[in-house]
Protein backbone atom coordinates (compact mmCIF):
# COMPACT_ATOMS: atom_id res chain seq x y z
CA UNK A 1 0.00 0.00 0.00
CA UNK A 2 2.78 2.42 0.92
CA UNK A 3 4.63 1.70 -2.33
CA UNK A 4 1.45 2.36 -4.31
CA UNK A 5 0.89 5.67 -2.49
CA UNK A 6 4.47 6.73 -3.16
CA UNK A 7 4.19 5.80 -6.86
CA UNK A 8 0.88 7.67 -7.19
CA UNK A 9 2.28 10.78 -5.47
CA UNK A 10 5.34 10.75 -7.73
CA UNK A 11 3.19 10.41 -10.85
CA UNK A 12 0.92 13.27 -9.78
CA UNK A 13 3.89 15.51 -8.94
CA UNK A 14 5.37 14.86 -12.39
CA UNK A 15 2.07 15.68 -14.09
CA UNK A 16 1.66 18.88 -12.06
CA UNK A 17 5.24 19.86 -12.85
CA UNK A 18 4.50 19.62 -16.59
CA UNK A 19 1.49 21.96 -16.39
CA UNK A 20 2.09 25.45 -17.76
CA UNK A 21 2.47 28.11 -15.07
CA UNK A 22 -0.48 30.50 -14.83
CA UNK A 23 0.20 34.14 -15.75
CA UNK A 24 1.25 36.17 -12.75
CA UNK A 25 1.87 33.11 -10.56
CA UNK A 26 5.34 32.43 -9.32
CA UNK A 27 6.34 28.78 -9.20
CA UNK A 28 7.53 27.79 -5.74
CA UNK A 29 10.16 25.25 -4.82
CA UNK A 30 8.40 21.92 -4.38
CA UNK A 31 9.40 20.48 -1.00
CA UNK A 32 8.13 17.36 0.78
CA UNK A 33 6.84 19.54 3.65
CA UNK A 34 3.86 20.54 1.54
CA UNK A 35 2.71 16.92 1.60
CA UNK A 36 2.41 16.77 5.40
CA UNK A 37 -1.06 16.49 6.88
CA UNK A 38 -2.40 19.48 8.82
CA UNK A 39 -3.53 17.30 11.76
CA UNK A 40 -2.17 14.12 13.37
CA UNK A 41 -3.10 11.19 11.15
CA UNK A 42 -3.10 7.50 12.12
CA UNK A 43 -0.90 5.27 9.95
CA UNK A 44 -2.68 2.10 8.83
CA UNK A 45 -0.73 -0.98 9.96
CA UNK A 46 -1.53 -4.69 9.99
CA UNK A 47 -0.15 -5.01 13.52
CA UNK A 48 -2.51 -5.36 16.46
CA UNK A 49 0.16 -4.44 19.05
CA UNK A 50 1.89 -1.47 17.36
CA UNK A 51 0.17 1.78 16.36
CA UNK A 52 1.64 4.85 14.70
CA UNK A 53 0.47 8.44 14.21
CA UNK A 54 1.99 10.93 11.74
CA UNK A 55 2.09 14.51 13.05
CA UNK A 56 2.22 17.70 10.92
CA UNK A 57 5.87 18.42 11.72
CA UNK A 58 6.97 15.16 10.09
CA UNK A 59 7.17 13.34 13.41
CA UNK A 60 5.81 9.80 13.81
CA UNK A 61 4.69 8.63 17.25
CA UNK A 62 4.89 4.84 17.63
CA UNK A 63 3.07 3.06 20.47
CA UNK A 64 3.88 -0.54 21.33
CA UNK A 65 1.52 -2.47 23.60
CA UNK A 66 1.48 -6.25 23.75
CA UNK A 67 -0.45 -7.04 26.91
CA UNK A 68 -0.57 -10.79 26.25
CA UNK A 69 3.25 -10.93 26.21
CA UNK A 70 3.43 -8.50 29.14
CA UNK A 71 5.08 -5.93 26.83
CA UNK A 72 8.06 -8.22 26.20
CA UNK A 73 9.56 -8.71 22.74
CA UNK A 74 6.96 -11.04 21.26
CA UNK A 75 6.86 -12.10 17.61
CA UNK A 76 3.85 -9.79 17.03
CA UNK A 77 5.69 -6.83 18.56
CA UNK A 78 8.80 -7.36 16.43
CA UNK A 79 6.67 -7.70 13.27
CA UNK A 80 4.77 -4.51 14.12
CA UNK A 81 7.95 -2.52 14.73
CA UNK A 82 9.43 -3.83 11.46
CA UNK A 83 6.25 -2.83 9.62
CA UNK A 84 6.18 0.70 11.01
CA UNK A 85 9.87 1.30 10.29
CA UNK A 86 9.42 0.05 6.72
CA UNK A 87 6.58 2.58 6.32
CA UNK A 88 8.72 5.39 7.75
CA UNK A 89 11.60 4.48 5.45
CA UNK A 90 9.33 4.70 2.38
CA UNK A 91 7.87 8.08 3.33
CA UNK A 92 10.25 11.00 2.62
CA UNK A 93 8.13 13.58 4.47
CA UNK A 94 8.97 12.15 7.89
CA UNK A 95 11.92 13.56 9.80
CA UNK A 96 15.00 11.42 10.16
Amino acid sequence: MAAWKKQTATTLEEKIGRLPAAAGWEQKDETPERLLAAVPTPIVLHSKVVTATAHPEGIVVVKMEDRQAKNMFSHALVEGVTEVFAHIEQTPTYRS
